[in-house]
C-alpha cells in the first residue's frame, strides 16, 4: 500500500522490528501491534493510534484491532522473511489477519488480508488511525476531487489547539493554476477541452501496483487525457498515454506520494 521511507536495513530489537532509511526509520512493535515513523532529528513523524496497526469493522457494528491482541484467546506472531519483509499474523475467534511489511527502494509497503470466521467484514483499515504532533507538520497534503482541485495542503496550525470562537477551517476559492504549481512545481499540460479519447497503456511500473488482469484491461482502454501532468512532474506512472500520464504520482520531493488521475 503506501510507501513510507527509503529502506536500507532491517534490524530487530526485542519485540520491535526497525526498518532504517536515509534520514528515517520505521518501527513495527510486534507486541503492541503498532508502527511509528521517526525523522532524522529523532522526532516522531507519526505513530499508530489507539487501534494499533490495523482495524477491522464488522457488519454487526463490532470492531477488532491490532491493539486487542496479546490477551487470552488472541495470539499474534511476527517472522522476518528471506526477502527482508516482516510477516505478522493475528489469530482470534473473530478473524485471522495477516500483514506484510515489505521494504522497497523508496519505502515500505503494508499489505494485509482478513479471513473472518463468522461475521461479515465491512472494512479493513491498514494502517488504522494515525497520530502525530502538530509541531512536526510542515504540510499535510490530501488529494481532492479532480474536477475542483488537485489537492489540499494543511499547515501545522490547522492541527493545533483551536480557539473555540475562531476554529480553523477553509473555504473554496478559485486560484487558477497556482495550487497545482505549488504542489507540482509548474503548470500542467493544458490540452483542448474537447480532446478526443486516446489509447491508454500500462506504465513502466504498473505491474507493481495492479493485478495482471487489470493491466490487460488498461492496455485495451481509451480515455480523455486533456489535463495531464508533465512527465518531469511525476515520479511514478501507472497508466500512460501518448497525451501524457493518465494515472501518476509525484513523490513531493521524497515526503510522500500525491496521486493524480
Amino acid at each position: 500500500m503506501a510507501g513510507l521511507v527509503a529502506v536500507l536495513l532491517l534490524a530487530q530489537e526485542a519485540s520491535a522490528h526497525v526498518f532504517h532509511g536515509e534520514g528515517f526509520s520505521v518501527t513495527v512493535d510486534e507486541r503492541a501491534g503498532a508502527v511509528s515513523v521517526v525523522g532524522a532529528d529523532g522526532a516522531a513523524i507519526w505513530r499508530s493510534g489507539e487501534f494499533g496497526l490495523w482495524q477491522v469493522r464488522f457488519e454487526d457494528g463490532s470492531v477488532l484491532s491490532a491493539a486487542d491482541f496479546g490477551a487470552a484467546g488472541r495470539a499474534m506472531s511476527a517472522a522476518p522473511e528471506d526477502d527482508g519483509a516482516l510477516a505478522l499474523k493475528y489469530t482470534s475467534s473473530e478473524a485471522e489477519v495477516s500483514v506484510t511489511v515489505q521494504p522497497r527502494p523508496d519505502g515500505v509497503d503494508l499489505t494485509g488480508q482478513v479471513t473472518p470466521h463468522q461475521k461479515v467484514v465491512l472494512d479493513f483499515a491498514l494502517p488504522a488511525r494515525l497520530r502525530f504532533e502538530p509541531a512536526q507538520v510542515k504540510r499535510f497534503i490530501c488529494p481532492e476531487n479532480g474536477n475542483s482541485s488537485v489537492g489540499t495542503a494543511f499547515s501545522a496550525r490547522f492541527f493545533g489547539l483551536q480557539p473555540q470562537d475562531r476554529p480553523s477551517g477553509w473555504r473554496p476559492q478559485s486560484v487558477g493554476p497556482a495550487g497545482y504549481a505549488a504542489l507540482f512545481g509548474g503548470p500542467l499540460d493544458q490540452r483542448a477541452d474537447q480532446d478526443p479519447p486516446t489509447a491508454l497503456r500500462a506504465g513502466a511500473r504498473a505491474a507493481e501496483w495492479l493485478p495482471e488482469a487489470l493491466v490487460a484491461r488498461l492496455n485495451a482502454a481509451r480515455a480523455v487525457v486533456n489535463r495531464p501532468s508533465h512527465r518531469s512532474q511525476v515520479d511514478l506512472v501507472v497508466a500512460d498515454s501518448d497525451n501524457g500520464p493518465y494515472f501518476a504520482a509525484s513523490a513531493l520531493g521524497g515526503t510522500g506520494r500525491l496521486w493524480r488521475l
